[in-house]
């Protein structure tokens, strides 16, 4: 994941900004954003967000939580948020969740689709798909 980081958002950030953050601050940045990774308060998608906005940042930023928190990248993992969500879209979806009534699993990606759209991509995805298919009885 680091590696990744580095070769997909460190050098690409240093080659267009020419920007070099120190050492001190990357170590922060990745760090804090690998614990949020960890604790699935944080999406693959926002974690790359949220360390392009650190590296921008410049400075180190001692709550890398409340930074990603101020800055709407923190997942939903309330589960009853998220199902308040699910219910709305299995309401708006009939087709679709007849479609995983009756076996095709393809379906519950295209629920799971809608809930992250729902939520303005804030939900956690794993836990979406959980309470879909305790919803559907499965």
């Amino acid at each position: 994941t680091f590696a990744n980081w580095v070769i997909n958002i460190d050098v690409p950030f240093v080659k267009e900004t020419g920007n070099v953050v120190s050492t001190e601050v990357r170590l922060r940045a990745y760090a804090g954003v690998a614990e949020l990774v960890e604790a699935s308060k944080l999406s693959s998608n926002n974690a790359k967000s949220l360390l392009e906005k650190l590296l921008a940042s410049k400075d180190s930023v001692v709550d890398i939580e409340a930074f990603a928190e101020d800055n709407g990248l923190i997942q939903e993992s309330d589960t009853g948020e998220l199902s308040t969500i699910v219910e709305a879209v299995l309401a708006e979806n009939p087709k679709p969740v007849e479609d995983v009534k009756n076996g095709e699993m393809k379906a519950i990606g295209f629920l799971v689709g809608q809930v992250m759209k729902a939520s303005g991509g804030k939900a956690n995805p794993a836990e979406a798909q959980k309470i879909i298919k305790q919803n559907l009885g499965l």
